[in-house]
């Protein structure tokens, strides 16, 4: 951050906040998070508005402003920037605006708009050769199919993913995406809808120690409303 005020380096800037108000929200800090971001994009300049900067940049506050049930904010930032994060973002910073906007519109009672956010993002994904974010769409499938009541769908989606491990990082890392989706709550919410009580408690037991060791308040916080629904 230093480096890159004194420097005024938007590109490396817009990136640098990025993770930094990710790594905020995943110490369970999300106002100050909302307040990084709301920060530094006010001081974008006008001729970034669609670079790389900002399209990293604003796919992780999109992520901080559903969180924080601004889902308005959230889907109206998107819009302005849906072009310059297809264009220009990384896999992750793609995954979290992505997910997000997806996430919403099933909140919000609109599957065909979530299915179609899903459709581009895994077009891109196909395009770019990024396994990894495919699976990521997958498994938002498979918790579209939960909602739904779809168990069946749900299932052979899931299992589809366990046969197929492409795209699967190693434990040791800690992608920016990893509390949006993925094969670690996904397979707690799978065992949970379906009944197999004894396995998602396993799977809820281990990944909870995991969030305490590394001090992810956030990631606490979503096992946990898992753990409520296991109950």
């Amino acid at each position: 951050h230093a480096y890159n005020d004194a420097a005024e380096a938007t590109f490396s800037g817009g990136y640098s906040v990025g993770i930094s108000g990710m790594h905020l929200i995943s110490q369970g800090m999300l106002p100050k998070a909302l307040d990084r971001f709301r920060s530094a994009t006010s001081e974008q300049k006008p001729g970034l508005d669609k670079s790389f900067s900002s399209a990293a940049l604003t796919s992780c506050y999109i992520y901080a402003l559903y969180q924080a049930n601004q889902l308005d904010a959230a889907e109206a930032l998107f819009a302005h920037f849906q072009d310059s994060i297809a264009d220009s973002a990384m896999p992750d910073f793609l995954a979290v605006a992505y997910l997000s906007i997806a996430q919403i519109q099933e909140a919000t009672n609109r599957p065909e708009g979530a299915l179609e956010i899903l459709d581009e993002a895994e077009a891109i994904s196909h395009a770019n050769r990024w396994p990894r974010l495919i699976r990521l769409i997958e498994w938002e499938r498979v918790r579209a199919a939960l909602i739904r009541g779809e168990l069946e769908r749900a299932e052979s989606l899931a299992n589809r993913l366990k046969a197929d491990t492409a795209g699967v990082l190693p434990g040791s890392w800690l992608p920016i995406s990893a509390d949006v989706a993925g094969d670690a709550i996904g397979n707690i919410r799978l065992a949970i809808h379906t009944g197999n009580i004894a396995h998602a408690r396993g799977l809820l037991t281990r990944e909870l120690a995991l969030a305490l060791a590394h001090g992810r308040v956030h990631r606490q916080i979503k096992l946990h409303v898992l753990d409520a629904l296991l109950q």
